[in-house]
């Protein structure tokens, strides 16, 4: 998988303890948040190659820290290995010695950007949504495979946009191995993935097969147990319950069964992250310990 064009591989970063630039806050922190990554973008210049050095200085570029903040022009940022050790401007920041110094001219070097809401397993598109299951030109089945064999095409066009890090909210079992089958690529997006959905609904065309499904069951406090325990065991990074309005008679029992699902995650030391747009549903989600709404309340 070739680099974009115009932004160069993502590179995983640290923040160091010491930092001698007077930018270092900001651009430490927006890195930080962005599981520790800075894209390098540029308007109309050739790409940059993934760095080998352990010593990297990006030069001559013009630097955002993300903090609101002035832009530094002809800015510097020093990599040392997996951290951040100086970002500002050529006063501030003394390229080492040993330093592979990277051209920046003509690119704006930021924090990397964070997609918290994305989805491997669709497309963002009608082929691979589960509102297009009756879209004859989509078999769903065949799009789920085709997804499953290429992934990378998906974290490479984050990367082109700037974007270092991704929060796969809710996907096929497979979304969980991504993790670890991207973090040592720079040419891939840092991903943190809850795999499969846990919902009192029942959608039977988007379970294919054993491999190929989206929800897990929580028809009772037992069940959705048991199927918190089941993602956590895939390797996942959060635990997502899709929580629709059930109606009063049901309400109880499936709060029940949400809170259950809180208390699985918390044992297993995972946040808890639910699709609640109803105001009463997005209140069970909180008093179950949710840490993340993953959609606006529409109430």
């Amino acid at each position: 998988m070739k680099p974009c064009p115009r932004v160069a591989p993502r590179t995983a970063l640290r923040p160091s303890s010491s930092h001698r630039g007077g930018l270092h806050r900001g651009i430490v922190a927006a890195a930080a948040a962005a599981a520790a990554a800075v894209a390098v973008v540029g308007l109309a210049a050739p790409p940059l190659a993934a760095q080998s050095a352990e010593v990297v200085a990006l030069v001559g570029g013009t630097v955002i820290d993300g903090t609101g903040a002035a832009p530094v022009v002809d800015g510097v940022v020093v990599v040392d290995g997996d951290r951040i050790v100086c970002v500002g401007s050529r006063d501030a920041c003394a390229v080492p010695g040993d330093a592979e110094v990277v051209d920046a001219s003509g690119r704006y070097v930021t924090p990397g950007l964070v997609d918290a809401h994305v989805h491997f397993s669709q497309t963002g598109w009608l082929d691979g949504r589960p509102d297009g299951l009756t879209a004859e030109e989509y078999p769903y089945a065949e799009t789920a495979e085709a997804l499953e064999a290429d992934p990378e095409r998906w974290a490479r066009s984050y990367l082109c946009s700037g974007i270092t890090a991704v929060f796969d909210v809710g996907g096929h079992p497979w979304t969980t191995r991504l993790p670890a089958r991207f973090e040592d690529d720079p040419t891939a997006v840092h991903v943190r993935a809850a795999g499969p959905l846990i919902t009192h609904a029942r959608v039977p065309a988007l379970q294919v097969d054993d491999e190929v499904y989206t929800f897990l069951p929580m028809g009772s406090a037992d069940e959705a147990r048991e199927s918190a325990r089941r993602v956590a065991e895939m390797g996942a990074g959060a635990v997502k319950v899709w929580y629709l309005g059930v109606g009063a008679e049901r309400a109880p029992a499936m709060d029940a069964a949400l809170a259950a699902v809180g208390e699985e995650a918390r044992a297993a030391g995972l946040d808890l992250i639910v699709h609640a747009t109803g105001l009463r549903e997005a209140k069970a989600a909180l008093r179950a310990g949710a840490f993340l709404l993953v959609h606006s309340v529409e109430d």
